[in-house]
């Protein structure tokens, strides 16, 4: 199971876990409670100024102490779209975290405008493709046309 977690400094994604976790905890402890727990923590569509997203400083100290297991560089949403250039520059030059494509779906329509790639077909596979760091971020961003239906 994965499951978005709005903590009080941003969202965060919990990814193989298999109950829910409370809101508007710190981020720090959201993160400690997923990995007791034994699943992965992705920070999503970080640095957006658009919605609820980890910024830059406290990404850097927090990933210091819990590491992140991942990080979206590719959200096709106006969020992601504003933050995707930083996140991606942020990463290669300091985070240096398995990348990781997401639709952030409400509707139906988003599906799959946002993915990952890894080598494999199975769960197994994206877990072991997450810890090897071999996954690549892709899709196609969303105009205001797609937001609006």
């Amino acid at each position: 199971m994965a499951t978005e977690i709005t903590t009080r400094q941003g969202h965060l994604l919990a990814l193989f876990i298999e109950r829910d976790f409370p809101m508007l905890k710190s981020l720090r402890a959201s993160m400690e409670m997923v990995v007791e727990a034994g699943g992965l923590v992705i920070a999503p569509h970080p640095l957006s100024w658009v919605t609820a997203s980890i910024r830059e400083k406290t990404l850097l100290e927090v990933h210091g102490i819990v590491p992140f297991h991942g990080v979206e560089t590719f959200s096709p949403t106006i969020a992601g779209r504003v933050g995707q250039q930083l996140i991606v520059t942020l990463n290669r030059e300091q985070l240096q975290l398995p990348e990781l494509g997401s639709s952030d779906a409400h509707a139906l329509s988003m599906i799959a405008l946002g993915y990952t790639y890894f080598p494999g077909t199975t769960i197994e596979d994206f877990r072991a493709a997450l810890a090897a760091r071999t996954t690549i971020a892709g899709g196609r961003f969303m105009g205001f046309r797609d937001h609006a239906e």
